[in-house]
């Protein structure tokens, strides 16, 4: 479990980041993100050196127009979904740990490949390469015998230009194919040679003996596959309609992935564009917000106006009917008081006329005495 855990610490996969650092330039670094993976989409040549890369599986889905890939001097142990990089034509995974060649015989226009310093197998090295590479390197590979490879990949490829490093002519691969074709090696054709050590010449009758039988076990494998397949029953015609579905469900698996590259990209475009309308949307929102704002400010100072103006005119009202009242009350007072007056000036007439009507009558009484008493003396 330990392990496991170390290892997928130590697991380094080729990011969106790792290439947006590596590859992208100044100006396009500093924009958003969705900007950033629309550029990187576009890439059409990645150089990633260096920088100790594990794994490259998911590559296919961070670019789509990939057509040049440097990947050398990294940590890379097999190559992943290269398979789906349809229009890579050089590939370079130099200086790194890869020990099966899987996937780039289906990349029909590859035309540069180097796979030089790795830990190559020589087992059916050349028949995972597609024909269509022009110049391809093997170089410090542990292959049984380079020269071999080398004239393997002469007859192999469609028009080689240069392998291991050696330029290929026209004569160099009519010189192969004629050997291939006629494989007459005779040990007295060592008379030609001069290396001046017979130990040596020995040892090359040796290695042509071995490449003989060696050629002669391939011609008897081939002819034992070609009777097998004359005289193929129901089951191997049953199987090889078996392998021709395989060959199609791989071709539907391929479209689904291309399709699912141009879904990807057509939702990169959408979310892009999902984006700009929300920031529309958002500018828009904050617009609406700052009017409602305003509209609620200016509803506010309009009634606290109003209040205030209702206010001032309550307070008007009140005034008026409250000087009304007292006006009233001082009428009614005032009336009063000239009732009360009136009553008193009626009192104090009343009076004096009693006052008078007294003194009248005293007068009389006085005057009625006098007369009695006058009469009396009398």
């Amino acid at each position: 479990m330990a392990s496991e855990v170390s290892t997928y610490r130590s697991r380094v996969p080729v990011t969106a980041a790792m290439v947006a650092e590596h590859c992208l330039d100044g100006p396009v670094k500093e924009k958003d993100e969705d900007e950033r993976i629309e550029a990187i989409f576009k890439l059409t040549h990645i150089r990633l050196e260096n920088l100790s890369i594990t794994d490259i599986d998911g590559i296919e889905c961070i670019t789509g127009k990939l057509t040049h890939l440097f990947l050398d001097s990294n940590k890379i142990a097999n190559m992943g979904e290269i398979q789906w990089l349809d229009n890579l034509t050089t590939l370079v995974l130099s200086n790194n740990l890869i020990e099966e060649i899987d996937g780039i015989d289906e990349l029909s226009s590859l035309q540069t490949l180097n796979l030089s310093n790795n830990k190559l197998k020589p087992f059916n090295v050349v028949d995972k390469i597609p024909s269509s590479v022009m110049i391809a390197d093997f170089t410090g590979n542990d292959l049984l015998c380079q020269t071999d490879i080398r004239d393997s990949l002469l007859l192999h490829l469609q028009n080689p230009q240069k392998i291991n490093g050696i330029n290929c002519t026209v004569e160099t691969v009519d010189e192969v194919s004629k050997e291939d074709d006629e494989p007459t090696l005779d040990k007295t054709s060592n008379s030609t040679l001069s290396f001046g050590d017979e130990m040596f010449t020995s040892e090359v009758d040796t290695m042509r003996e071995i490449l003989l039988s060696d050629y002669q076990k391939k011609v008897a494998l081939r002819n034992k596959e070609v009777d097998r397949l004359l005289c193929a029953d129901v089951d191997e015609v049953d199987e090889f309609a078996a392998t021709e579905k395989i060959i199609e469900d791989h071709k539907k698996q391929r479209q689904t992935a291309a399709q699912r590259r141009e879904n990807s990209e057509l939702l990169m475009v959408a979310r892009h564009k999902c984006k700009l309308a929300s920031a529309s949307l958002s500018d828009q929102f904050s617009q609406l917000k700052n009017d409602i704002r305003s509209r609620k400010m200016d509803i506010l100072s309009r009634s606290a106006d109003r209040r205030e103006k209702l206010s001032t005119e309550g307070e008007s009202k009140a005034f008026i009917k409250a000087r009304s009242t007292l006006e009233k009350e001082q009428a009614d007072l005032k009336s009063k008081s000239t009732s009360k007056a009136k009553k008193n000036n009626r009192q104090e007439r009343t009076l004096q006329q009693w006052e008078q009507r007294w003194v009248n009558r005293k007068g009389f009484l006085d005057a009625v005495v006098l007369l009695s008493f006058s009469f009396f003396f009398e």
